[in-house]
Formats: structure tokens, sequence, C-alpha cells
């Protein structure tokens, strides 16, 4: 199994067992693991904001203001965003937005 970030492959840790029979230990692994930046995608800074509003509902119109605007760029997930929403019990937060997009 591989773990994929943009342009480069990096091998998952799961147990593996070569040909030969031995355990790779970890630290051998991650060795061979390039050094990436965690980089979160759109749709779970929108999670992020979807919490918020639901832990805080003082926070709903700035939180949907905050999700609103990047969802009317390109290349969000908006059905992600949607399940998220439902998830949390708050689906009707999400039409509001939708229906202003």
């Amino acid at each position: 199994m591989w773990l994929q970030r943009p342009g480069v492959r990096i091998p998952s840790l799961t147990p593996y067992l070569p040909p030969s029979g031995r355990r790779i230990p970890a630290s051998k692994k991650f060795r061979q693991c390039p050094a990436l930046p965690a980089v979160p995608r759109p749709e779970h800074l929108a999670v992020m904001k979807i919490q918020a509003m639901k832990n805080d509902p003082g926070r709903t119109f700035q939180e949907m203001a905050d999700i609103l605007f990047p969802m009317r760029l390109p290349g969000w997930d908006c059905g992600e965003i949607r399940d998220h929403f439902e998830k949390q019990g708050v689906l009707e937060k999400y039409d509001e937005i939708a229906k202003a997009l």
C-alpha cells in the first residue's frame, strides 16, 4: 500500500515481510520516506469550521461565511462537505450555504 502526496509516493508503514522473511524495523522505513509537511485538504478546513459551528452556535454565521467563500472556488468536493454537515447533524446549514452558491 502506498500513501500518496502530489508528485511523491511514500511506502506505508504497514507490516511487510520481504522475501527473506525478516521484518523491516520502522526506523529503517522512516529513513526511506522523504519528510513532507502535512497539508490539510480544503475539505479538512471545512470540517473544522463545521465542528466549531456545532460547538458554539454563536459562531454559526461567521463559520458559514468562511465555508461559503472557498466553496465557490474550483476543486472543492461539495459532496464530501455535505456529508460532514450531515454527520454533525447540521445539514440545514449546508442547505443554506448551497442556496447562496
